[in-house]
Parts: C-alpha cells; sequence; structure tokens
C-alpha cells in the first residue's frame, strides 16, 4: 500500500510521524507522497483539512485516516497510543485487500 504522512509540525506530532513511517517500512508499506493510496494526518482536524487540499485533485482515489494528539478530533478517530495498531490495521488492508470506510462530507464554498 502506498501512503504519505501529514503531521502538525508540533513535537508530538513529528515524532508519531517519525515512528509511523518506521513502522510501516517494517510492514512493506510504501511512502509515496505523489500519489499514496492513503494519507495519514496526524495532529487534528485542522491538520486533516490541510491533506484534503493537499490531495484535493485526487479525493476520490485516496483514503484518508486521521490520529488525533489534542483532546478531540472529529475526523481523527485514532489516538496516539493506537499508532503500532493503526498501522498494522492499513499493512492487513494492503494484504486483505479490505478497507472499511467511513465517510464524512466535504462542503465547497466559492
Amino acid at each position: 500500500m502506498k501512503y504519505a504522512v501529514i503531521d502538525r509540525g508540533d513535537a508530538v506530532s513529528t515524532q508519531l510521524h517519525q515512528r509511523f513511517n518506521q513502522l510501516a517500512q517494517s510492514l512493506n508499506m510504501e511512502l509515496d507522497e505523489d500519489k499514496p493510496e492513503i494519507v495519514l494526518s496526524i495532529g487534528g482536524d485542522g491538520t486533516m483539512l490541510q491533506a484534503f487540499h493537499r490531495y484535493e485533485h485526487r479525493l476520490d482515489d485516496i483514503s484518508f485516516v486521521g490520529m488525533h494528539t489534542g483532546r478531540l478530533g472529529f475526523f481523527a478517530d485514532w489516538i496516539p497510543e493506537e499508532l503500532e495498531q493503526l498501522a498494522q490495521v492499513m499493512a492487513a488492508t494492503q494484504k486483505d485487500n479490505v478497507m472499511k470506510c467511513v465517510t464524512y462530507p466535504l462542503v465547497e464554498i466559492e
């Protein structure tokens, strides 16, 4: 599975980003920031929105998953303590070719 990670840029999120890359590599996942199949957002809802904007030209082709590093995340369901579990779920998705998706509506404003 090809993946990309976007983090909030603070120390906690950056550390989680680096740890996830290590886990993903050990699980034979491929880092591809140009054409990922899934994007992990680490931070909060603002970071998730940044991920949507960065890949808005490919929204129909990419799945997004969020990890919140604060108290609450509406788009970000995973917590830092679940990082290893998340990597394993993503790797299993690659192996089994089965992905559970939850969709959230996006609004376009001009």
